[in-house]
C-alpha cells in the first residue's frame, strides 16, 4: 500500500510541477511523435539516473495511423515492440495507452494487463510511467519530435 502511495505522490508532484515549455511545446494531437527516455527513478530508493548513466536508451514513436514502435537499446542488445496506441483524456489527466501486439520485456508496468503499458502525459513535452508502485523504475520521457 505504501508503494502505491509513494508512486501516486510522485506522479502528482511531476504532474503538478511547473514546466518550462519555453523550449517549445508540441501539439499532442499532431503526429508522428518521438519520445525518448530522459530520466529513470530507481524504485523506492529515491535515486535517479539520466543521460549516459541510464542502463539503456528507449524511444517511443507514435505514428499517425494509430500504431507505435518502442525500441530499447543497451550496450549489447536491442529490443523492439509494436502495437496500437490511444490517448485517454479525462478531466484529471491524459494517459497514453500502449497496446502491444504481444507480451514483451519492454512493458514497464505493475498492471496485470500483460500487453498494456500506460504513461501519464504531464505536459505536451513529457510522459511519466514505469513500475515504481511495485518498486521498479519510474520512467520519464521527453518529446523530441
Amino acid at each position: 500500500m505504501v508503494k502505491y502511495l509513494v508512486f501516486t505522490v510522485l506522479v502528482l508532484l511531476v504532474g503538478c510541477s511547473s514546466s518550462d515549455d519555453s523550449q517549445g511545446s508540441f501539439d499532442i494531437d499532431s503526429f508522428p511523435q518521438t519520445w525518448v527516455l530522459e530520466e529513470m527513478s530507481l524504485g523506492l530508493s529515491g535515486e535517479t539516473v539520466t543521460d549516459n548513466d541510464l542502463p539503456y536508451q528507449e524511444t517511443i514513436v507514435l505514428k499517425d495511423n494509430g500504431d507505435f514502435e518502442k525500441t530499447r537499446k543497451s550496450s549489447d542488445s536491442m529490443s523492439m515492440g509494436k502495437g496500437t496506441f490511444l490517448f485517454n483524456k479525462s478531466t484529471i489527466n491524459t494517459v497514453l495507452v500502449l497496446n502491444y501486439d504481444s507480451e514483451t520485456d519492454l512493458i514497464s508496468s505493475c498492471s496485470r494487463e500483460k500487453i498494456v503499458e500506460k504513461l501519464i502525459v504531464t505536459s505536451s513535452n513529457s510522459l511519466s510511467g514505469g513500475s515504481a508502485p511495485c518498486d521498479g523504475p519510474g520512467l520519464f520521457f521527453t518529446r523530441i519530435e
